[in-house]
């Protein structure tokens, strides 16, 4: 094995990352793009999972926007987070998700008006 590869993986920051689940849950941690089709095939197998597991399980996400292929990434993570701040990450986690090839500003800010957002914060955000 390579001595140069770091192989550790950040410890969770519960005031940085998004996390769910039960602290004494298995912990699976994703590195996610919203614009990425990986990414959402994950998404789907981490819900199924998490319905199986019920509260044996946390999951945590973390962004992860390739921004050279996916264009729309940078923005829509940011409008996560602009979520978070009204503790909605996990709302817009979904709509982003089921709304992969809609990721337009102008579909950021209808996500944001669905949950009844502050989208001024949002668009701040996104930009």
């Amino acid at each position: 094995m390579n001595s140069s590869v770091n192989t550790s993986i950040q410890t969770l920051n519960d005031g940085v990352d998004h996390v769910r689940g039960p602290s004494g849950g298995r912990l699976l941690l994703e590195y996610g793009d919203y614009e990425c089709p990986y990414s959402r095939m994950a998404y789907r197998e981490i819900q199924r999972v998490e319905r199986q597991l019920g509260d044996r399980m946390r999951f945590a996400f973390r962004h992860f926007p390739l921004t050279e292929i996916h264009p729309h990434a940078l923005a829509a993570s940011a409008a996560a987070e602009a979520a978070s701040l009204q503790d909605r990450f996990w709302d817009m986690h979904e709509l982003l998700f089921h709304g992969q090839d809609a990721l337009e500003d102008d579909d950021l800010r209808r996500y944001a008006a669905e949950l009844g957002l502050d989208r001024r914060a949002v668009r701040r955000r996104s930009r």
